[in-house]
């Protein structure tokens, strides 16, 4: 009898651990941000793109130019950036990559202190013929790290639109020890 009863907890016991798992499999969690994204239709639940997802995207043409006696690079750039989202956008963020050698810059790796530099030097940045006051009281301007952010900025790119950004920039010396990102 016994041995009859301790069999039957047993049972029981599985038979309640099957039922959990397929109750636990069948509800998942969802995050509140995904489920909008089924909602808005962005994303389909099995994983691929759904019907209203868009892609923002940019034309680009840059003339560069290295100065090998001083070691550093100069250039110009034209930029289109086409805003396919249903949002109108008023915040603009530039990858400044080369600031990785900018001294304090947020890094994951040790460098000599004869690659640091003072970082990339913005001399133009111009918006839709607005030229960026990077000490504007009117609209935000930060740099943080190997970003640049530019928010709440007096012109705003509609959905369907394009805005055209011109930028005159220079590196200081490239780093003779260390070639990443290089």
């Amino acid at each position: 009898m016994k041995n009859r009863y301790s069999f039957f907890r047993l049972f029981v016991l599985i038979l309640f651990g099957l039922i959990g798992t397929i109750t636990a499999q069948s509800s998942l969690f969802i995050p509140r941000n995904i489920l909008d994204a089924y909602e808005k239709g962005t994303r389909s639940f099995d994983g691929k793109p759904g019907p209203k997802y868009w892609v923002n995207h940019s034309d680009y043409t840059i003339k560069a130019e290295i100065i090998p006696e001083t070691r550093s690079l100069k250039g110009h750039e034209w930029i289109t950036y086409y805003n396919n989202s249903p949002d109108s956008l008023d915040s603009f963020v530039f990858r400044l990559y080369q600031d990785v050698f900018k001294k304090g810059s947020a890094r994951d790796f040790s460098t000599n202190t004869s690659d640091l530099t003072s970082g990339i030097e913005i001399d133009t940045l111009i918006i839709n013929g607005i030229g960026v006051d990077f000490q504007s009281k009117e609209y935000h301007v930060r740099r943080t790290s190997t970003n640049l952010f530019i928010n709440n900025f007096p012109f705003k790119l509609a959905p369907g639109e394009n805005v055209k950004i011109e930028a005159v920039w220079k590196l200081p010396p490239i780093p003779e020890k260390l070639r990443l990102r290089m």
